[in-house]
């Protein structure tokens, strides 16, 4: 390892978390790499760190222990529940419609309102929503 060593450090093909080139194997949290944040438990990178985490009062979208930044849009947890991101984190404060591959559903404090079926008023338009999905009226 390195001495003089900080942060995220490749050795013998395993990422470590050091501080002064000692690994910090009390450290569990985010740590940043090349302009990537990445999970680390116990001083050393998760790559099962898969899904959705929360971290300091979000929640973030991570594939192999990365933190994935760059996406937004509908996103489907391991437990089969859909969450709407926007740059990697579940958008808890935003209800609304989303577009998702053509159609458009509509979300709750950042969760799909699945249970939800009824008409709803988006854009001064009116919809009927059925376990999330949005349909024109014209066209239900």
């Amino acid at each position: 390892l390195c001495k003089d060593g900080n942060g995220l450090n490749l050795y013998r093909n395993k990422w470590y978390f050091l501080s002064q080139g000692q690994a910090q194997e009390q450290y569990s949290g985010l740590a940043e790499y090349d302009s990537h944040w990445f999970m680390i438990r116990e001083g050393r990178l998760d790559e099962n760190a898969n899904g959705l985490y929360p971290y300091d009062g979000g929640v973030f979208l991570f594939a192999a222990g990365k933190l994935l930044s760059q996406y937004s849009g509908l996103w489907m947890d391991f437990d089969g529940s859909w969450y709407y991101l926007a740059n990697g984190q579940v958008q808890t404060s935003y209800t609304g419609a989303v577009e998702y591959d053509g159609a458009f559903f509509s979300c709750v404090d950042g969760k799909l309102a699945t249970e939800y079926s009824g008409y709803v008023e988006y854009d001064g338009r009116h919809f009927y929503t059925y376990r999330g999905q949005l349909f024109k009226v014209s066209d239900w």
